[in-house]
C-alpha cells in the first residue's frame, strides 16, 4: 500500500501550508469559527431550552459535542477540496513542488495532513467555547481530539479525492450536496435511535457516525458501546480512505 511508502517529504508539503496560513492567520482564523461558534450557542443554549435530556444527558451536550466534531470535520472538508483544488489547479503549486525531489505521494499526504491541522485547530476553538458555557468540567474530555485528529484525516482525505477528479469548483457543490444532509443523519443533532434499525445499520458504515459517537463519549464521560470496535473501524476506514487518495492525486498530478 502506498500509504506505508510515506517519506517525511510530506512536511516540506505541510509546513508550506503551514506558513501561509500564519502569514494571513487572523483572516484564516476567525472567519471559519463564525459559523460553528453561533451554531453551537443557537442549538445548544437556544434550542436546548426547550428539548429535555436525550440518552440521559442535556440536549446542550448533546449537540454542542456533536456539532464539535462535524464542524471541525468539515474545516479539513473544505481546505482539500477548494483549497487543494486552488493550488492544484490555478496557482500550479502542485506542479512546482513534484518538479523537485518530493512526489505527488507526498503532496497528497501533506495536504491530508494539513486538512487534518485545520479540523484540529477548529476543535480548539470549541472546545475552549464548550468549556465556558458549561459543557463539561472534566479535563478528561480533552482526550476526544485524537478522534478528531482521525476523523480530520479521514475527511480531509476523501476531500482530497473527489479534488483529484474535479474539474472546476462547481463540481462541489454535487459533493456538498451529500455531506450536508450527511451531518444531520450521523447523530449529530438527535439520536440514531430515532431510525429504523435498517437504517442505522447503513449510518453505522460511515466513518463519520464513529467520530460523532466517540467523541461525545469522550466529552461527557460516559461509555460508548463496542467503543473499541468504533474505533478499529475509524482506523481501518481512514487509512483505505487515505489510500485512495494517495492514487487518485497521484494519478492525477502524473497525467
Amino acid at each position: 500500500m502506498k500509504v506505508f511508502q510515506m517519506t517525511t517529504g510530506w512536511t516540506h508539503v505541510w509546513y508550506r501550508n503551514y506558513l501561509i496560513y500564519k502569514r494571513g492567520w487572523l483572516v484564516y482564523f476567525l472567519p471559519p469559527f463564525i459559523q460553528p461558534i453561533g451554531l453551537l450557542l443557537i442549538m445548544g443554549l437556544g434550542v436546548g431550552h426547550y428539548v429535555g435530556d436525550i440518552d440521559g444527558m442535556p440536549y446542550l451536550v448533546f449537540v454542542t459535542a456533536g456539532i464539535l466534531a462535524t464542524e471541525s470535520l468539515l474545516r479539513a472538508t473544505f481546505e482539500c477540496t477548494y483549497g487543494s483544488f486552488y493550488r492544484m489547479t490555478y496557482q500550479h503549486t502542485f506542479d512546482a513542488i513534484i518538479s523537485t525531489p518530493l512526489s505527488p505521494l507526498e503532496v497528497a499526504f501533506g495536504e491530508i495532513a494539513w486538512g487534518a491541522t485545520k479540523s484540529l485547530i477548529s476543535s480548539v476553538v470549541l472546545f475552549i467555547v464548550m468549556g465556558i458555557v458549561g459543557v463539561f468540567d472534566h479535563l478528561s474530555a480533552a482526550l476526544a481530539f485524537p478522534i478528531i485528529i482521525i476523523g480530520g484525516l479521514n475527511f480531509a482525505a476523501i476531500a482530497l479525492s473527489v479534488s483529484a477528479k474535479a474539474k472546476e469548483f462547481e463540481h462541489f457543490q454535487f459533493f456538498f450536496a451529500i455531506i450536508f444532509p450527511v451531518i444531520f443523519l450521523c447523530g449529530t443533532y438527535f439520536p440514531l435511535s430515532r431510525f429504523p434499525v435498517y437504517v442505522q445499520n447503513v449510518l453505522w458504515i460511515l466513518p463519520l457516525t464513529s467520530v460523532v459517537d466517540l467523541t461525545r463519549a469522550l466529552i461527557t464521560g460516559n461509555g460508548t458501546p463496542w467503543l473499541l470496535a468504533k474505533l478499529a473501524y475509524l482506523i481501518l476506514s481512514t487509512t483505505l480512505i487515505i489510500e485512495l487518495a494517495l492514487r487518485l492525486m497521484s494519478k492525477r498530478l502524473i497525467d
